[in-house]
């Protein structure tokens, strides 16, 4: 009797180890994504002394604060994709996309980033709220077909750009949206 429960234990055992393998090995393989940077067009030259610029604080939504890309299904509903995933998050990509942008398009002495040194306060600083970024991964067409790629949907985002003045940080523009 005890040989008998034995075996049939080993049995059992070696039976969900060979459900569990067959699980791992027919799981999708995982699919890394990017954000890049504006494709460089040569630096700006300006007449002037170009401003350091502060880039910062940046807020994201907290639906994106995850390496799932998030999908929009529908007005109140959202798909995780636990196969296709961003290769960083987006509060470390979003800033550095943003000083690397603002560089090659703004004449600028130096970008630094939110929360910075008092002695080292920018002239001009640019806070962002990303207010939504809805992504779909598309399949493309042709022989690379089973390479989605990532569009965004949608994407809304409000700057605001103040520059500093006697110790104070005033508003050069109330609001940019950006979409």
């Amino acid at each position: 009797m005890k040989n008998s429960f034995g075996c049939i234990t080993v049995k059992a055992g070696l039976g969900m180890v060979l459900l569990l393998l067959t699980g791992c090995a027919s799981s999708t393989p995982s699919r890394h994504y990017m954000l890049n940077p504006l494709r460089a067009e040569g630096n700006v030259q300006a007449q002037e002394p170009c401003p350091s610029i502060g880039v910062g604080p940046i807020r994201l939504p907290e639906y994106l604060s995850r390496m799932q890309i998030v999908t929009r299904t529908s007005t109140n509903e959202v798909t995780l994709s636990y196969s296709d995933l961003w290769a960083e998050s987006l509060s470390e990509s979003v800033p550095r996309l943003l000083a690397e942008n603002l560089s090659q398009l703004v004449c600028t002495k130096e970008v630094v980033f939110f929360p910075w040194r008092p002695s080292h306060v920018p002239d001009i600083r640019v806070e962002v709220e990303v207010l939504k970024m809805d992504g779909a991964l598309v399949e493309r067409q042709g022989w690379h077909a089973r390479q989605p790629t990532l569009r965004p949907l949608e994407v809304r985002v409000t700057m605001r750009w103040s520059k500093r003045k006697a110790g104070h940080w005033q508003p050069l523009v109330a609001t940019s949206p950006v979409r």
